[in-house]
C-alpha cells in the first residue's frame, strides 16, 4: 500500500508539472509581438571585420530596396521605410511583408526578399539583430522611434 501512495503521488506531481510547462513546439510564443510592434532605425552597424560605423544609416537594402529601417506590427507584417531625413519618411508599402520568430532565437523576414536575423537583445526601445553573410556576420543596432 505504501509503494501505491507513493505511485500516486508521483503521477500527481508529474501530471501537475506537465500541465505547467509552456508549449515549446510553438516559437511565436517565445517572441512577444505586441511589445516589438514600432518602427525601428538602424543607429550603429558592426560588420564582419569589427568595424563600428555610427549613423545615420540610408539607402540600405535591408528590409527592402533602399529601405534600412522598418515598421514591425503586432499582425505578424512589416513595412520596409527609407528616411529622407530626420523629419522625412516614406514607408515603402509595395514592398511590405510577413515575418516570424523561429526556434534559435531568429527572425524571419518575407518580403522583397527573404532574410533571417539572428536576435542579439531585445530590451526595451533596444533591438540588435546579426545577419550572417558569406563574408561574416554584420551586427545591426536598432533603436525604437517614438
Amino acid at each position: 500500500m505504501k509503494y501505491f501512495s507513493a505511485y500516486i503521488y508521483c503521477l500527481i506531481v508529474i501530471s501537475f508539472l506537465d500541465g505547467c510547462k509552456k508549449n515549446v513546439n510553438n516559437p511565436d510564443e517565445r517572441f512577444d509581438y505586441e511589445r516589438a510592434a514600432g518602427l525601428w532605425v538602424p543607429y550603429e552597424v558592426t560588420d564582419e571585420l569589427g568595424t563600428v560605423y555610427p549613423g545615420p544609416f540610408t539607402a540600405n537594402n535591408l528590409f527592402g530596396s533602399y529601405a534600412e529601417s522598418v515598421q514591425l506590427k503586432s499582425d505578424k507584417t512589416f513595412v520596409p521605410v527609407i528616411w529622407f531625413d530626420k523629419n522625412n519618411i516614406t514607408f515603402k508599402t509595395q514592398e511590405a511583408g510577413t515575418f516570424e520568430y523561429l526556434s534559435g532565437n531568429k527572425l524571419r523576414f518575407k518580403g522583397l526578399w527573404e532574410a533571417e536575423w539572428e536576435i542579439v537583445k531585445f530590451e526595451g526601445d533596444q533591438l540588435w539583430l546579426k545577419l550572417t553573410a558569406q563574408s561574416g556576420d554584420v551586427l545591426y543596432k536598432f533603436q525604437r522611434q517614438q
